[in-house]
């Protein structure tokens, strides 16, 4: 409603004077409050619509709010996810490590405990080839020892018997030798008596282990063992052809079986000298083949158990590349939802601006309402061309 501004005259009596200012100061005061209730009308209608940019801006900024939400809930996810399978993964890889570590570990000490049981056993391999070595050397000294000493005791033996022998021999000699001496003493007499020649006699001659001489005699006149006058006695040479007691063989024999012991037992030591280096090179083959073998198995074993190792951490690696590509999977899918639905949502909401307040004057940019005012010319000719009212057959827009 709009009040037109009144003109008024004044003229008659005081009272009709009166009476008109009291009617135009009424009228001034009836426009005064219809004026005030159109701009409190006008500001309310002003301040509800300048208000809806601001629910708009709301309503979007509530979308990009859940759009940023379901993002840092996305991101939250695959961070967790993410940080779950490196915890696994470094769990997986410090057992991987730890076992390894306890693998090397009874490694080195099964090799140890080879080389300390085969050090052990060339020790004692060779304490035993020297304890041998040893006895050989104790039983060819004590052997030696004995031999040379039955030697000795041999060679002293023969010499006291020999001794005795030639003690008793020559006591023998002696009392054989008396014997013929009388007899050639009566030999002779009887031969002075005028009783001629072939007289004689028998002697014999005793040692301490039997017999050791014996032989006869005849008187001859002027021959060997004749008497008398012109006769000569027997000597001890005649008698015993100058023989002895003495057997160089029996010295011989003993001499040289002391010589053909000795080098028996020097051949025995000189071939048995070096079996005590030969046992302990034949041991220390054996031992180095032992423990090759020994260490082959181990290394066999440890290069089995690492390709298991290395397989189950292959197979584990592979787990966690699928569980991290599924993650990035889904993330990428939750965003590129969150996105769409974000946009779909703006698009909306960027729709009911546009075809509602957003084609209010107020809120076109200059360049807009002119572009407005020229679609409503060319939509008026367009109808006024086809013998049409737009006011008849259509509403009137009207841009202030």
């Amino acid at each position: 409603m709009n009040i037109k501004p009144q003109k008024f005259t004044f003229s008659g009596s005081p009272e009709a004077i009166l009476a008109a200012s009291n009617a135009h100061q009424a009228h001034m005061q009836a426009q005064g409050q219809v004026g005030a209730a159109q701009a409190q009308a006008l500001g309310q209608q002003n301040s509800s619509l300048y208000s809806q940019p601001a629910n708009f801006a709301q309503t979007l900024g509530g979308s990009y709010n859940a759009y940023a939400g379901g993002l840092s809930s996305a991101y939250g996810s695959q961070a967790n996810g993410l940080g779950s399978i490196a915890t696994a993964l470094a769990n997986e890889r410090g057992n991987m490590y730890g076992a390894n570590a306890m693998m090397e570990a009874a490694r080195m000490g099964a090799l140890g405990n080879i080389g300390s049981a085969g050090l052990g056993a060339y020790g004692s391999m060779g304490n035993s080839a020297m304890g041998a070595w040893a006895q050989n050397q104790n039983a060819y000294n004590n052997a030696a020892a004995t031999m040379h000493a039955a030697n000795q005791s041999g060679l002293a033996g023969y010499g006291a018997a020999n001794a005795a022998a030639q003690g008793n021999a020559a006591a023998a000699r002696a009392g054989a030798m008396g014997q013929i001496g009388r007899a050639q003493v009566g030999a002779n007499a009887l031969a002075g008596l005028g009783l001629g020649g072939g007289v004689g006699g028998s002697f014999t001659a005793n040692g301490v282990g039997g017999p050791i001489a014996s032989g006869s005699f005849s008187g001859a006149g002027g021959g060997v063992g004749g008497g008398g006058a012109g006769g000569r006695f027997l000597t001890e040479s005649d008698v015993f052809n100058g023989g002895g007691i003495s057997d160089p063989g029996i010295l011989a024999a003993l001499q040289g079986n002391a010589t053909a012991g000795r080098q028996q037992l020097d051949d025995q030591h000189y071939s048995s000298r070096g079996m005590p280096s030969q046992m302990m090179d034949q041991g220390l083959a054996g031992l180095m083949a032992l423990t090759r073998q020994s260490q082959g198995d181990i290394r066999s074993g440890a290069n089995q158990f690492y390709d298991n190792q290395r397989y189950a951490g292959d197979q584990a690696m592979g787990r966690f590349g699928a569980l991290s590509g599924a993650l990035q999977s889904g993330f990428g899918s939750a965003t590129n939802g969150l996105r769409s639905g974000f946009d779909k949502v703006g698009n909306q909401i960027q729709g009911m601006w546009d075809n509602s307040l957003g084609l209010l004057p107020q809120f076109l940019t200059p360049a807009k309402q002119i572009q407005h005012q020229r679609d409503a010319q060319l939509l008026q000719q367009q109808y006024s061309n086809q013998g049409m009212s737009p006011g008849r057959h259509g509403p009137t827009m009207r841009y202030l």
